[in-house]
């Protein structure tokens, strides 16, 4: 009868910590059992949130142990493995709840993913100006011509670093020179020496003039198409 009347008062009032802990006093198991469970649902729950799409399964698991561990700090001798797993289970539930937000935000396109495009973007820009830097500098002391594709990033090699070859996104930057004389580019502005197809909406492409721009794919997907055998794309502006 005396435990009907505590399970009863812990129902209309389940904030009270200390009538929870009462009511876990009559249970027939030891003290020590709170802190044990709750730290074990914590390891179990912390490896498991680490798993994208199978986290989910731990979170009810975990705020279980939350609430067994709020109990178990209530109980002078299970407080240590109690804590524990209190700080375990909490750290599971933040896990769980962290990458779903982010899963939720790459899969619509959302603020973090939009941000770290950009940086990527930043990043193939800066590594393309560099290359180009490196051409212009290879222009000057061969003639007035570009590298040729065969073996230019050899050629190239000793002003540009075999890093900025590869885009932060993980492409490679396609390059169209081929040995032409860059007198006879016309407007270098417009023409194309550089292409990275690897982002997700424009692509980012480097020009005779040593400037990058972030470009529609289809825009210059016609400049690569009605560029003639030993040309390079132009622009059409």
């Amino acid at each position: 009868m005396h435990f009907e009347n505590c399970f009863l008062s812990l129902f209309f009032d389940i904030t009270d910590l200390n009538r929870l802990s009462k009511l876990f006093n009559y249970l027939p198991f030891k003290e020590s059992f709170m802190g044990i469970a709750t730290l074990v649902i914590g390891i179990i729950s912390l490896i498991i949130s680490f798993i994208p799409c199978v986290g989910w399964f731990v979170l009810i698991p975990a705020i279980i142990g939350l609430i067994l561990g709020i109990v178990g700090v209530c109980m002078e001798k299970t407080k240590g493995k109690a804590i524990a797993g209190l700080v375990l289970n909490l750290l599971a539930v933040c896990v769980i709840v962290g990458m779903s937000f982010l899963m939720a935000d790459a899969a619509t396109g959302g603020p973090i993913s939009r941000a770290v495009e950009k940086n990527k973007m930043d990043s193939c820009k800066n590594n393309q100006k560099m290359i180009l830097l490196g051409i212009l500098l290879y222009v000057e002391d061969h003639a007035d011509c570009l590298p040729p594709a065969d073996n230019y990033r050899e050629l190239l090699a000793k002003d540009v670093d075999a890093k900025l070859w590869q885009c932060p996104s993980g492409g490679e930057y396609q390059y169209f020179g081929n040995g032409q004389k860059t007198m006879s580019l016309g407007a270098s502005a417009s023409t194309v020496l550089l292409v990275c197809p690897g982002h997700q909406e424009n692509q980012i492409v480097g020009f005779a003039d040593g400037h990058v721009e972030s470009l529609p794919p289809e825009q210059v997907k016609v400049a690569i198409e009605h560029c003639e055998p030993g040309e390079l794309p132009v622009l059409e502006r």
